[in-house]
């Protein structure tokens, strides 16, 4: 354990010292930490990075598949702002939310929802969703573009084909627990819903885990990610309004885990949305934003970890930590 960490260190102070990833010692250097990174965190890492003033970029496991978890949001909260760009949605219409309707992993709304009664505006849900990542939040909103599919379609429309989104939050939900019935809306709540799991048996819990790991459904890649954040930032998918409204919303994201932020020096800003998902096997850690550098440069990064045992989301917030701040010496 102290030898590994010793080579995550000396490699990380190696590497702080570039400015770019260019030489061949330089790649082999960040090769080199990326793999201990991988092997003290018992999880695959991707990351995709770019400075968007220089275009120097930064990249591990670009190109392959990670769950989004609740990165997903960042691309809902997209779709959302585009229908209000175009005069379809307004940030003031009200939306009634009934009891039922509460999505587990909704523990603030829940809160304020166990009568009848409850209305929100599209924008008091946006920021619920993003900032604190609220699950019935990103489900009501997601009805409201029309579902999975047409979040998809306009990503296509905007060259963004990596990011496969196919089922919302409920949906997720029910495919890992093995929960085939849906209650009525009457027998709905979030102590149903807990106690519906809770009673689900460990070898079907674990089997599920194994069979969902390799599900692609509902994953991107790291690069798509950070594709989808440029278009963000350089006000390419959504107009200047919307985008730094979104950008806003995105810098008052909690940190009980703190990623990507946590290393970073306190002069760079972050604007970011984090995603977990734990399982009987498996968890799924990440981390995407716009880091903002005292000289004003815009690093677009998104970190993906997937463990493969072992490991904790403690362990993965960390090296992503870690990976960020890499990054953030090697780009800025």
């Amino acid at each position: 354990m102290y030898i590994r960490f010793f080579l995550i260190l000396m490699c990380t102070l190696v590497l702080a010292a570039c400015v770019r990833i260019e030489t061949k010692t330089e790649q082999n250097t960040f090769q080199s930490t990326m793999a201990a990174l991988e092997v003290q965190s018992h999880s695959q890492i991707g990351l995709s990075a770019v400075n968007m003033e220089t275009g120097k970029k930064l990249e591990w496991r670009a190109d392959e598949r990670f769950k989004m978890a609740s990165t997903v949001k960042l691309p809902i909260a997209v779709s959302v702002l585009h229908l209000i760009e175009t005069h379809k949605l307004t940030l003031d219409k009200m939306i009634r939310i009934e009891p039922y309707e509460l999505v587990p992993g909704s523990g603030k709304m829940g809160y304020f929802l166990t009568k009848p009664g409850l209305e929100l505006s599209i924008y008091n849900l946006l920021e619920p969703m993003i900032a604190i990542s609220d699950n019935t939040a990103s489900d009501i909103l997601l009805a409201e573009v029309g579902g999975p599919q047409a979040v998809r379609q306009y990503l296509y429309n905007n060259g963004l084909t990596d990011i496969w989104i196919d089922r919302t939050i409920l949906q997720l939900f029910l495919d890992s627990s093995g929960l085939t019935y849906i209650p009525s809306q009457k027998q709905r709540s979030l102590q149903d819903w807990k106690k519906r799991f809770d009673a689900v048996p460990d070898e079907v819990e674990l089997r599920i885990a194994e069979r969902l790991h390799g599900d692609t459904r509902d994953t991107t890649t790291p690069k798509a990610m950070t594709a989808l954040l440029s278009q963000i930032q350089e006000h390419k998918i959504l107009q200047p309004r919307e985008a730094e409204l979104l950008l806003e919303i995105m810098s008052h994201t909690e940190n009980k885990s703190p990623r990507i932020g946590k290393l970073l020096p306190k002069e760079a800003k972050l604007m970011h949305k984090t995603g977990s998902w734990w399982g009987a096997v498996h968890n799924y850690a990440n981390d995407v934003g716009i880091i903002v550098t005292p000289k004003g440069e815009h690093i677009a990064i998104s970190v993906y970890t997937a463990s493969e045992g072992g490991s904790s989301l403690e362990m993965q917030a960390q090296a992503i930590a870690e990976v960020a701040n890499i990054t953030y010496n090697a780009l800025s």
